[in-house]
């Protein structure tokens, strides 16, 4: 605490350490700082130490040739000043300086300056067109364009994948490259990240709805993709059937309400059953109003109720105005399968679109997260796109040892793990083969946990097929050219799932 006695400026100088890469950093609610080959990010409440205070004004050095790259307003157009409301907007946004490269997007009355670093600099042309298509689209879908400056980051990242939006900025790490041959990759992880400009920006809920704001944009991110010819429709069908297997992978012990409490540790019912939800919703509005309605029209309401003004949603609103736009009471199905446990019955909702779900569940299997992290004591994985499992930040291995064997069996999935671990026991020794440095390690490893206990047993690998029925009546292909935008949907999905 610093006591003035007088309004006289205080200054304040401190150093920002750059060795963020070095420590165990918590990710928080506004992402960690990191340093690039040429670019550092940093979230506003990393970097700034500031009490209570309106109307600032920010004055950044740097070198000539570095890039200032936020969402604030500049003043002037010499130097690096700029104009902030106060010291929420000044901590909550995010800040690149560097030698990466700049470009605005304009559309409407919204205004993002792209940020791209490293080796996406070389794409600025092809990220400028998909978030130029994609603002364009959501405007469709919500009905309006926000009067707001954003700021977009993208950085290559081979070992974290992921995005985070606090405030006017939205962050994205990914692996490999922004380029067309690599869109099925890159473009959903954007989309959903400007998603979140309308739905959880601007639409946002009073109390956690996290199956809303992250599972519906989870969903307009591949809808919106697939509309405009950014994904193929091939690829939004086989989107669902992962996005089922995960859900169902999940799927009974916790609602996907109540699982965005801890939204990481239940991702597959948070994104992936969020997501399912919005699409049961979706087919369901359409067959009931013969595709004159749909959750487009949901997603309206709630920013014209929600977006344009202060309020805050709750779950009973979102009930509300789906019972508005569907004229049927859907309160049932949000206490079944959003507040409650009971499982989606997708293949009722996508029989409405003309698809038949073939559903087969494998044998239960010993619980990944006990087999590796309480009985291998692997804190976490990751590795770069295409593949790989990187053991990281565990004390009996080296960071990016790659899990490529156990027992001398091949591992390359999760699930190969829990296959292999069926019979294990606390106290045992299995050997595991890990690639380090471009060479095979074989390491013995002593199982720990309780001997008189045995690990938790769950759902084997579950697996779904999805398929369009030969009989495909007029009102279910409208439905399904209405959900992707296309003229004649059901021939393009032939054709995409034989080749």
């Amino acid at each position: 605490m610093v006591e003035v006695k007088d309004t006289s400026p205080v200054t304040l100088r401190y150093r920002v350490l750059l060795n963020h890469e070095e420590r165990e950093w918590s990710w928080g609610r506004d992402e960690s700082p990191y340093l690039q080959e040429d670019c550092i990010f940093w979230p506003g409440y990393a970097l700034f130490i500031v009490a209570e205070v309106n109307d600032i004004e920010l004055r950044v050095n740097v070198p000539d040739n570095w890039h200032v790259s936020t969402p604030w307003h500049r003043i002037g157009d010499n130097g690096h000043r700029f104009a902030i409301t106060d010291q929420d907007a000044l901590k909550s946004e995010y800040l690149v300086l560097g030698e990466h490269s700049e470009r605005f997007v304009e559309v409407g009355d919204a205004e993002i300056l792209l940020a791209l670093g490293g080796r996406f600099k070389a794409s600025m042309g092809e990220v400028q067109k998909t978030v130029e298509s994609l603002l364009h689209i959501y405007s469709e879908v919500f009905d309006g364009t926000p009067e707001d400056r954003m700021l977009f980051v993208a950085n290559p990242d081979e070992k974290n994948r992921g995005g985070g939006v606090s405030g006017s900025s939205i962050s994205v790490l990914m692996g490999g490259s922004l380029d067309e041959t690599n869109r099925s990759f890159w473009v959903p992880l954007v989309a959903h990240e400007v998603c979140h400009i309308w739905n959880g920006k601007l639409i946002n809920f009073s109390e956690q709805e996290y199956w809303f704001s992250e599972g519906f944009t989870e969903y307009y991110s591949r809808v919106a993709c697939t509309r405009l010819g950014l994904t193929a429709e091939g690829d939004f069908l086989r989107d669902i059937e992962r996005k089922c297997e995960l859900y169902l992978s999940q799927q009974g012990d916790l609602s996907i309400r109540e699982a965005g409490k801890n939204k990481s540790a239940n991702r597959y019912l948070v994104y992936e059953g969020g997501s399912l939800v919005a699409a049961a919703l979706d087919l369901q509005i359409r067959n009931l109003t013969e595709n004159r309605s749909s959750l487009d029209d949901v997603m309206k309401r709630m920013y014209r109720e929600f977006g344009l003004t202060e309020n805050r949603y709750t779950m009973a609103d979102v009930i509300r105005i789906v019972n508005q736009i569907a004229g049927e009471d859907f309160e049932s199905f949000f206490k079944k399968y959003v507040s409650g446990t009971e499982r989606l019955p997708l293949e009722e909702y996508l029989r409405d679109a003309g698809m038949d779900v073939e559903i087969e569940f494998g044998e239960k299997l010993p619980s990944l997260g006990y087999v590796v992290h309480g009985m291998l004591q692997i804190s976490s994985f990751g590795g770069p796109t295409g593949g790989g499992m990187f053991i990281h930040q565990s004390k009996q291995y080296q960071d990016d040892d790659n899990l490529i064997g156990v027992n001398g069996t091949p591992v390359r999935f999760f699930d190969d793990i829990r296959k292999v671990a069926k019979d294990w026991k606390p106290g045992d020794v299995v050997e595991l083969t890990v690639e380090r440095d471009s060479e095979n390690v074989n390491l013995p490893i002593t199982l720990a946990g309780d001997p008189s206990e045995s690990p938790p047993l769950e759902p084997g690998p579950i697996d779904i097929s999805i398929t369009k029925r030969a009989d495909f009546p007029e009102l279910q292909r409208a439905i399904w050219s209405g959900i992707l935008g296309n003229g004649n949907p059901s021939q393009e999905v032939t054709d995409e799932r034989n080749d």
